[in-house]
């Protein structure tokens, strides 16, 4: 029994979007729970020590 022959079929979609989809889908909020800006990283004491591998 031979198998039948079928082309290889290519196809392209193309989508076009507007940026007020994008755009909308985060918000960045700098400031705290009581709406105070902080202007500096908060910084752990430093983690100093030997390992042994």
């Amino acid at each position: 029994m031979k198998n039948t022959y079928l082309t290889p079929v290519i196809r392209v979609t193309y989508v076009e979007m507007e940026s007020d989809i994008a755009a909308g889908s985060a918000v960045v909020r700098p400031e705290n729970r009581d709406h105070v800006v902080q202007e500096e990283w908060m910084k752990d004491d430093d983690d100093v020590r030997t390992l042994d591998w």
